[in-house]
């Protein structure tokens, strides 16, 4: 798989997951501190395919992707 984007999800202040795409040159970690993202309302992060795959791990965050979960989320098919 090749990465186009990163991404990052996380818990908002209603409890909701949230996921925001960005960069790929920039590290999941800066990004989060850069939108004030508390890295315990963090629920993953990864990288985003052209097609919309979410896949692999945030080294910066020490957290892992929910491929299959994170996908929908994205794709807008959540529940």
């Amino acid at each position: 798989m090749r990465a186009e984007w990163k991404y990052i999800v996380y818990r908002d202040a209603e409890g909701e997951e949230v996921i925001v795409t960005f960069n790929q040159s920039t590290i999941h970690a800066d990004y989060a501190d850069q939108h004030h993202i508390a890295r315990a309302q963090i629920v993953s992060a990864g990288f985003v395919t052209s097609e919309k795959a979410c896949f692999g791990a945030s080294t910066s965050l020490h957290v892992s992707s929910r491929p299959a979960r994170d996908t929908a989320l994205l794709r807008g098919l959540a529940d």
